[in-house]
């Protein structure tokens, strides 16, 4: 057995759970948003206001500086930028969460946020581990 790649009868199974996975929780935010009167959400957050918009785009520069940099530096663990990628998609969202909370017309926005962050790590850490089992990670 290869413990380089998934093996080709293993992916459309993975690829499988991880569409129905996304439609799952694609639903289930949608229908949280409704029962708590939260506003239609968006796959790419607007920002509350023009802090907001500078606090974004700071976290954005410094991810992408982080990433260039290990880059050159040539760190030899690619599961180093995964773990960048987790580190910002969770501050990003953390960020939107705080500026909801404190700055939004409607209060229940950010508590959504928090959810559908919360279920998307849960969807990542499932990756995660099956990718361990395959010996990929």
């Amino acid at each position: 057995m290869n413990h380089s790649v998934i093996e080709p009868e293993n992916w459309m199974s993975f690829l499988l759970v991880l569409v129905i996975s996304f439609f799952i929780i694609i639903g289930s935010t949608y229908l949280l948003r409704r029962k708590l009167g939260a506003d239609a959400g968006r796959f790419f957050a607007k920002p509350v206001n023009e802090v907001h918009k500078k606090w974004d785009w700071a976290l954005r520069i410094l991810y992408i500086i982080m990433i260039i940099v290990t880059g050159f530096i040539g760190y030899p663990d690619p599961i180093y930028f995964l773990w960048v990628v987790i580190v910002y998609l969770i501050s990003e969202s953390l960020l939107q969460a705080l500026m909801e909370w404190k700055y939004a017309e409607n209060r229940m926005n950010y508590k959504m946020t928090l959810i559908e962050l919360v279920l998307y790590l849960i969807l990542l850490l499932g990756v995660v581990i099956y990718l361990s089992f395959q010996g990929l990670l």
